[in-house]
């Protein structure tokens, strides 16, 4: 019963996320959390028809309605790292040079300092983001796991496996120090 309850308490996230002040964050997340409830309700679905519980349910159409929930969900998550990602480089003016560095690699690295101009800017915004970092691997290693079972991505069972154990981490990383890892709100 408690599986039943998660999808009805990711709906009621979404009730309070409309309201926040940020119009792209509450866009963002509101839809990410109808979505992830959505998702979550069909795949109840296929867990009762899967358990016996119920006949006659059509677990491949319902497993594909799951997966495109789960992938919309998690695209809501990913523009939403972007954003939050965005909004760090532009508030804070020595994380201009890790854009600088970036938009020069990308024309031309001319010498080895500006690689390492670079990396040492990328590694200090990631450290110092933990939570931005955190969550973007995640919904990242995340998304390839619908999309795969969709066929939109051809991915080994091995990589499937590799990318949830990545995602896992990620989200026990977050468990064990919310306080510094948790992307909020």
């Amino acid at each position: 019963m408690l599986r039943f309850g998660k999808s009805a308490e990711v709906f009621h996230g979404a009730l309070k996320s409309i309201h926040l002040n940020d119009a792209c964050l509450a866009f963002t997340i509101t839809v990410n959390k109808i979505c992830q409830s959505i998702f979550l309700m069909t795949d109840h679905i296929i867990w009762l028809s899967r358990s016996g519980l119920v006949k006659d349910i059509d677990t491949a159409k319902w497993s594909q309605r799951s997966n495109k929930y789960w992938v919309l969900s998690l695209v809501m998550s990913i523009v939403r790292d972007v954003y939050e990602i965005n909004r760090v480089i532009a508030s804070f003016s020595s994380y201009k040079n890790l854009s600088t560095c970036i938009a020069t690699s990308i024309v031309s690295i001319r010498s080895t300092k500006d690689v390492t101009c670079c990396v040492s800017s990328l590694l200090d915004f990631l450290l110092t983001y933990k939570h931005l970092t955190i969550d973007t691997i995640k919904n990242c290693c995340d998304l390839f796991i619908p999309l795969s079972s969709m066929g939109y991505v051809k991915l080994s069972p091995r990589s499937i496996g590799l990318l949830g154990m990545i995602s896992s981490i990620a989200g026990l990383i977050v468990v064990l120090h919310p306080k510094t890892c948790k992307l909020s709100p």
